[in-house]
């Protein structure tokens, strides 16, 4: 059994628009929709560590093959009869490293700026407060006094109430 005290009038509980401010206040503030955003930027982080682990394994790549065509392309240069097929070689190595890493960097870089436009959309969606009623629209409902050291609400409706001492 609950026993609820309520002393105030009938006159002061919620009507009309405040009502309706409030009831899209709860509207908005759905714990769920605020959870399935942060669960898509979850989602868009792991995206990003993922890229950036792939950005440094395809570097690694890249270098590896490099280092391992220069090797043999060194020891041709040390030569001199095969000195300029070893620089030859040496030259296409680089080109091949430079656009495979510049491929790599690209693609990185394109991947990145499409995951933080996502992450921008879902920061966007997480401070909309276009739910809320104001006024203006977008704001929380104000008060419609600013003294209240006198105990009374009034905003010239009936609902108005005083407290009697």
């Amino acid at each position: 059994m609950n026993l609820v005290l309520d002393l105030r009038p009938p006159e002061s509980r919620l009507y009309g628009s405040w009502e309706e401010r409030l009831a899209a206040v709860a509207r908005f503030s759905r714990p769920d929709e605020v959870h399935a955003v942060c669960e898509k930027m979850q989602g868009s982080l792991h995206d990003l560590a993922l890229a950036i682990g792939g950005f440094w394994l395809g570097t690694l790549i890249a270098v590896g093959k490099v280092i391992a065509e220069l090797i043999p392309e060194a020891a041709a240069t040390a030569v001199p009869p095969t000195a300029p097929a070893g620089l030859a070689g040496a030259v296409a190595s680089v080109a091949g490293f430079i656009a495979l890493w510049g491929t790599i960097v690209v693609l990185f870089y394109e991947y990145v700026t499409s995951l933080f436009e996502e992450q921008t959309n879902l920061t966007n969606q997480l401070n909309d407060n276009k739910a809320f009623p104001g006024p203006p629209a977008g704001t929380w409902p104000r008060s419609t006094t600013q003294d209240f050291s006198d105990g009374t609400w009034s905003d010239n409706d009936k609902s108005d109430w005083q407290m009697r001492y």
